[in-house]
């Protein structure tokens, strides 16, 4: 199968697709506004939404919070417990509690959780599939697969499969674990096809990002630079701050929903020293792209990316791309979509004034960029091709 025929799925032989990225239900509820979200999260959501205008696909968000109910008609936050109570042991350990007692407590919350994992996702009915791509809860892959639903990986970056991550670190454990217990797994790239089979020894689908194309917003252009993303060490944010000191004559716009560690609040210090510079502590999703609209240029300051939603972002808004070391599956060299300064701090400042300098040098790479990202990265081929995907995995009898 190519994984463009035409599904099996309908109203009366449904398929339920689970999402369990707690992360990502900010984008379809009122609540959770404090959540930062990275380029999986955007891609999960561009897909959750993609499904659920296909008939005969239900979409289930899974979360154990209860404050969260989806605004979207079409597509429901199923509530569930969890049965991890570890951390009661963890506290009776603590205070000293005896040995004896707290072997009991480890032996009858191990037999409570066992018994709330069975009843995990137990009204589930007909042809199901968990899609994952962060750190999902493994608890909810185990009672999944135990209800017959199948379970697919996503892989967001490649940092999650070449070895960047040491693999006593958590993001490299928990990855390790879902892609053992998964039925399949989707990369973007061949790069990360070929990591997947080096490292982990099997085969992958690769199913590039999608987006949902609709005319930029008609804002005039700044002489500004804009940098999104999550304020973690991978993203570098820092470098940002470096380059603004080198082009004190352009306005920087730095997006950076604050996480929960010391990061942003030393960037929002630093930030305070420069004239030039505008901290802006996240942005709602209907918003964002008069940002990339209005900007002169985007830049990238990242160690490790799979593909960034901000290049697709960017592409859609006819806004020039710049990379400080990462040339993105060789996009920015081969295809001419945009530039990498490969590690060098003055040529990054050059490839970014360039843009900044020139409307005509802007205007072209910008169409440029639009007509290739376009073409590539179609929300509609990309829903087509994991029903396909779900289809072969549920073994749909035509």
């Amino acid at each position: 199968m190519d994984g463009l025929s035409p599904h099996s799925f309908s109203p009366d032989n449904p398929l339920t697709v689970y999402f369990a990225m707690d992360s990502f239900l900010g984008l379809f509820c009122e609540s959770g506004s404090e959540w930062s979200f990275g380029g999986a999260e955007m891609q999960m959501y561009y897909l959750a939404s993609g499904f659920a205008k296909i008939s005969g696909v239900r979409v289930r968000l899974l979360t154990n919070r209860r404050d969260y109910i989806s605004i979207y008609p079409d597509i429901t936050v199923q509530h569930i417990k969890l049965p991890y109570y570890g951390d009661i042991v963890e506290r009776l350990e603590k205070k000293h509690v005896p040995a004896l007692l707290v072997w009991i407590a480890k032996k009858f919350i191990g037999r409570f959780d066992g018994r709330r994992r069975r009843k995990l996702l137990e009204d589930h009915r007909g042809n199901g599939v968990l899609l994952m791509s962060s750190l999902e809860n493994p608890d909810i892959v185990h009672a999944a697969k135990r209800q017959g639903i199948k379970t697919v990986y996503r892989i967001s970056g490649d940092a999650l499969v070449d070895g960047t991550y040491a693999p006593d670190t958590l993001a490299r454990t928990v990855v390790d674990q879902l892609l053992e217990l998964s039925d399949a797994v989707v990369v973007q790239s061949k790069y990360q096809r070929h990591a997947y089979k080096e490292n982990y020894g099997k085969d992958s689908t690769i199913i590039l990002s999608g987006f949902p194309w609709s005319d930029p917003p008609k804002v005039p252009r700044k002489r500004q630079v804009l940098w999104v993303g999550r304020c973690v060490a991978v993203k570098r944010p820092w470098l940002l701050l470096e380059l603004a000191n080198r082009l004190p004559d352009a306005q920087f716009a730095f997006i950076a929903p604050p996480p929960d560690d010391g990061l942003y609040q030393e960037m929002e210090r630093e930030v305070g020293e420069l004239d030039n510079v505008t901290l802006i502590p996240g942005v709602p999703r209907a918003e964002i792209s008069r940002y990339y609209a209005e900007s002169a240029v985007v830049v990238n300051t990242s160690f490790t990316e799979g593909l960034p939603n901000t290049l697709i972002e960017a592409c859609a808004a006819q806004t020039p791309y710049v990379t400080y070391s990462l040339d993105i599956r060789g996009l920015m060299s081969k295809e001419g979509i945009g530039d990498c300064a490969e590690g060098d701090m003055d040529f990054f400042a050059h490839l970014t004034r360039q843009y900044l300098d020139s409307d005509e040098r802007r205007a072209e790479v910008g169409k440029k960029a639009f007509d290739y990202a376009h073409e590539t990265w179609s929300l509609e081929v990309a829903v087509k091709r994991y029903l396909g995907l779900f289809d072969q995995l549920c073994n749909i009898k035509r």
